[in-house]
């Protein structure tokens, strides 16, 4: 998830001010967390300008890409739903994180990397049945069956090459998700 901060509050008064060490108006946040509080505000936990985790209220910023990995789980926590990664679940995850955990630091740090290269390689996740990845395979099977190469990238908007990547990578997760007999 990524979004765009408007304005920036105080985190102890709530007042509008205009600068902040930790997050700058007009500028891009990976979200690692959503705090969503019984009759308090939502709370948005991002990765900060000082390449920390930091909780800021939800009303400072513009969603600009709002999908969330399919990895992360919501869960209740001292009467707020918590929606984060699994590796961050534990009731006591951020505690140990603040003092110096070095588990919680590098399970933190690595979930970034990877969020970060994953938004690089411009990749998404999706969610499919098996058999809608069947059917996508067969379909990128036909459209390779009957669209001659010259023509495959005006109709399609790829090359064979690609499309043939993608069957394969769709079979493969197929066999590696296969339930045995």
């Amino acid at each position: 998830m990524l979004i765009r901060c408007d304005f920036i509050t105080n985190p102890a008064s709530g007042d509008v001010q205009s600068e902040s060490p930790w997050v700058k108006v007009g500028s891009d946040y990976l979200v690692v967390g959503i705090v969503a509080g019984a009759g308090a505000p939502s709370h948005l936990r991002i990765v900060d300008d000082s390449g920390e985790p930091s909780l800021w209220p939800m009303a400072m910023f513009t969603v600009i890409d709002g999908q969330l990995p399919p990895e992360w789980e919501a869960h209740g926590r001292a009467g707020a739903l918590v929606i984060e990664p699994r590796e961050f679940l534990s009731a006591d995850y951020w505690e140990r994180y603040w003092d110096g955990g070095k588990e919680e630091r590098r399970l933190f740090h690595e979930f970034v990397e990877s969020a970060i290269a994953t938004r690089e390689r411009g990749e998404v996740d999706i969610a499919a049945t098996r058999d809608e990845l069947v059917l996508l395979a067969s379909s990128l099977n036909e459209a390779l069956e009957a669209v001659e190469d010259w023509e495959f990238d005006t109709r399609l908007g790829g090359s064979p090459d690609e499309a043939r990547a993608l069957r394969s990578k769709i079979k493969n997760l197929l066999r590696e998700t296969r339930k045995p007999d």
